[in-house]
């Protein structure tokens, strides 16, 4: 009985700490998300005159947030789910 409970409040902190992981990781994705989204309105005048150098980071800028919002909606969903 003991060894049960032992295991439980393992399960336990680590499910915390897996929690608090996820809600780590959606602000830091969250707060990129931002910066790309201001890199995307930045760069998208400049990168649609055609051979302008800045095309291809705006390619990776529009790449990158596709990327965040994966993370976020993982993250998101993650985190619904330890809260029901």
């Amino acid at each position: 009985m003991d060894t049960t409970r032992r295991h439980l409040t393992e399960l336990a902190t680590l499910s915390h700490k897996t929690e608090q992981a996820e809600r780590k990781i959606l602000a830091r994705a969250e707060s990129a998300l931002e910066r790309c989204e201001a890199d995307i309105t930045r760069l998208r005048p400049v990168a649609m005159v055609p051979g302008a150098a800045e095309a291809q980071e705006y390619q990776q800028a529009v790449l990158d947030r596709g990327k965040l919002m994966q993370v976020i909606a993982q993250a998101r969903k993650l985190l619904a789910a330890a809260d029901s």
